[in-house]
């Protein structure tokens, strides 16, 4: 009888494999293949047979980056390495703008969601067409329900009186154009 070889830590397309998982409803003895716990780059975790990762090779990948292309491509993806960036990266110039309008007070994210875009697309719905992401109080960082959706008109006459303290006019004009 040939023994299988473990996955364990290797690398499929998008997929890290993790550990074996015990396939439910089966008896020992019974020979299939083993199944693997998988993390996508997106950030979705799944259960993969060891026969499929094989056979798809470098084009695995999660069930939503096949039916939905790649995940890096899109805006929500996009706006989400912008937040990340925002509140974790000291050279961003958005970084830069949000400690001149809040003092030292550093922008915080979801540690959920500042590890996983799958987590921040589970929690923030699509983006509704001409609007930008905001944070409903201002002085809370970006958690699931702090974010919203606004037109960029909304947007710009909420964060107008905070610019004109603190001369930002670069960071609304950036918005505006970020949501056409």
């Amino acid at each position: 009888m040939r023994k299988s070889l473990s996955l364990h830590g290797q690398r499929f397309g998008r997929l890290a494999i993790g550990k074996i998982v015990e396939r439910p409803g089966t008896e020992q003895g019974e020979r299939f293949s083993p199944m693997y716990s998988c993390r996508c780059d997106c950030g979705e975790v799944e259960i993969k047979s060891g026969y499929w990762l094989r056979r798809t090779g470098d084009k695995a990948a999660c069930r939503y980056c096949t039916q939905h292309g790649d995940y890096r491509e899109t805006p929500l993806f996009r706006i989400w390495t912008g937040l990340r960036s925002r509140c974790f990266n000291p050279k961003d110039a958005w970084h830069k703008v949000d400690l001149r309008v809040y003092g030292a007070q550093s922008v915080t994210m979801n540690a959920e969601w500042a590890k996983s875009f799958a987590a921040f697309r589970r929690d923030v719905e699509q983006r509704p067409s001409g609007t930008v992401i905001d944070r409903r109080n201002r002085a809370e960082g970006w958690t699931k329900d702090n974010t919203v959706w606004r037109a960029v008109k909304e947007f710009i006459a909420a964060n107008e009186s905070e610019c004109a303290s603190n001369s930002c006019e670069a960071y609304l004009a950036r918005a505006a154009r970020a949501a056409a």
